[in-house]
């Protein structure tokens, strides 16, 4: 009788065991800063949430989406931190004053290609701890980047200098760009990424000012009305991978090591591949009949010489309102870490 209470109880086991099967996937919702076929959804994000899937015997399973097609852009942080997304690409500009340190490394010509934005960014959130806590706030910060050279697309003739947007509306994205065109003489129009193209179809604009891959990816392109593009060097935006802190804490120790180890270097390859990218794209733009500037030397000092005042006074204004207390120092130990950041350009050129 007791040998048959012992079968019956190793049967119903075997039994559970094979009724559970594998753990169940972990489903985590992600939501890309960019657009379409941009290089970093083809190949960094979607290659990278795969080999997770993978590595992980598939336990980790990331839905990815492209912005906007679960909250706005400009929704995406506070959409993270109550849990309607699970991860994210966070842009730091659509929050400024939560990362006020962390905008210092987002002033103009503190980097001139992609490659040094994405390992200054990198830099700062592992190394600073006032820039750390700030991406604490938001959640786990498992790596940072940094945007690609910036461009001028023009629908009103070629733009060599400041002189050039004098009077003319440029359109930007984030409201750190506000003061810089000003400081060139433009009237800025803010406006959400995913309007761009229609409101440089409409004449809402002359001018966008933003990213060079963007404006593939955006389509810009397509317009007939954009013939002139002009390469400034990179307008660093920093750019954060994020996980919901209690979506984080919830996951098994293993998993935590398997995504920070598999993110380590994810920055370095950002840059890598925005720089390679702004590269074909400006090959892009010149078969697509536009008329691409690469700014030379002295054309890139003029326009730096046109935000020397806007360095100076109005971003170390910005950063003590949004409460750095030394404003003016963190900027010096931004550009002091900028100039000792290697980049794949050269230095003080649009190259």
């Amino acid at each position: 009788m007791r040998m048959g209470s012992r079968l019956v109880t190793l049967l119903a086991g075997v039994a559970l065991a094979f009724s559970a099967g594998p753990a169940e996937a972990r489903e985590l919702t992600f939501q890309t800063p960019y657009q379409g076929d941009h290089v970093l959804n083809a190949r960094l994000f979607e290659p990278w949430f795969k080999a997770l899937e993978r590595e992980s015997g598939g336990r980790l399973r990331i839905v990815f989406h492209r912005t906007g097609e679960i909250v706005s852009a400009r929704d995406v942080l506070p959409s993270l931190m109550r849990g309607r997304l699970d991860m994210a690409g966070v842009n730091a500009q659509y929050q400024e004053s939560l990362f006020p340190h962390s905008m210092a490394f987002t002033a103009p010509y503190l980097t001139h290609d992609s490659v040094q934005a994405s390992a200054l960014c990198q830099r700062a959130l592992a190394s600073l701890p006032e820039v750390a806590a700030e991406w604490k706030k938001a959640g786990k910060a498992l790596f940072a980047w940094g945007s690609d050279r910036s461009g001028l697309f023009s629908t009103a003739g070629p733009v060599l200098s400041p002189a050039d947007l004098r009077g003319k509306r440029v359109l930007i994205w984030g409201l750190s760009q506000m003061d810089q065109v000003r400081s060139w003489g433009g009237i800025p129009v803010l406006i959400v990424p995913g309007d761009t193209f229609m409101a440089l179809e409409r004449g809402l604009g002359d001018v966008f000012f933003g990213p060079l891959p963007t404006g593939v990816a955006y389509g810009l392109l397509n317009l007939k009305s954009v013939r002139d593009v002009t390469v400034l060097p990179a307008t660093t935006v920093f750019l954060a991978f994020v996980v919901n802190s209690e979506v984080w804490d919830s996951l098994p120790a293993r998993d935590q090591a398997l995504m920070e180890k598999s993110a380590a270097g994810k920055s370095a390859e950002a840059g890598r591949l925005l720089y390679e990218r702004t590269n074909r794209d400006m090959e892009a733009m010149r078969r697509a009949g536009c008329a691409v500037h690469v700014l030379d030397s002295a054309q890139f000092q003029a326009f730096r010489a046109a935000n020397s005042t806007l360095l100076a006074n109005w971003w170390i204004s910005k950063l003590g309102k949004l409460g750095v207390r030394d404003a003016k120092a963190f900027l010096r130990l931004a550009q002091k870490m900028a100039e000792e950041t290697p980049g794949a350009g050269t230095p003080g050129t649009g190259a």
